[in-house]
């Protein structure tokens, strides 16, 4: 005998029967290979792994050296420039006191960065150096005399005589 059907009821349709039996079957794959030829692939696939990332800290390590090694040279230079610096300063006093005619001791007194600078005080620590002379009566400079001994040249020297 045939069920009767309630007005509230709905038959389902054909499609709407297939939707839960399609959810329910195992989708369709491209490759159909045995179990152990899969964990084989993922085995290898594991292994290349291993090597690209063993190959990417190599390339790692390399790099961190190089900015290592290269940082290191960039301080070893600029050690070089600054030294390079001193020594074309200090030859510069020395040119300056030797035109001044000041003796080798008063180079390590002059100031200055540029040849001007260091000229200019050449020139003036040699007026301070001069022996001073002593004036006559008349205002005119007489010729300071020729000191007897190393006390008298230290007077005259800092101006005590």
């Amino acid at each position: 005998m045939p069920e009767e059907q309630h007005p509230d009821e709905v038959m389902p349709t054909a499609t709407e029967e297939a939707a839960p039996a399609a959810a329910e079957a195992p989708a369709p794959t491209t490759e159909t290979k045995p179990a152990a030829a899969s964990d084989g692939v993922l085995a290898d696939l594991a292994a290349e792994r291993k090597k690209r990332q063993a190959i990417e800290d190599e390339l790692k390590a390399l790099r961190d050296g190089s900015l290592s090694e290269a940082e290191s040279l960039r301080r070893r230079a600029e050690a070089a420039e600054n030294e390079l610096a001193a020594v074309r300063l200090d030859n510069l006093k020395h040119a300056a006191a030797t035109k001044a005619g000041l003796p080798a001791d008063a180079v390590k007194r002059l100031q200055g960065s540029t040849a001007e600078e260091l000229e200019a005080d050449a020139k003036e620590l040699a007026k301070l150096l001069k022996p001073r002379t002593a004036t006559t009566n008349d205002g005119a400079a007489k010729p300071a005399s020729p000191p007897k001994d190393a006390n008298t040249a230290l007077r005259q020297a800092l101006g005590l005589i």
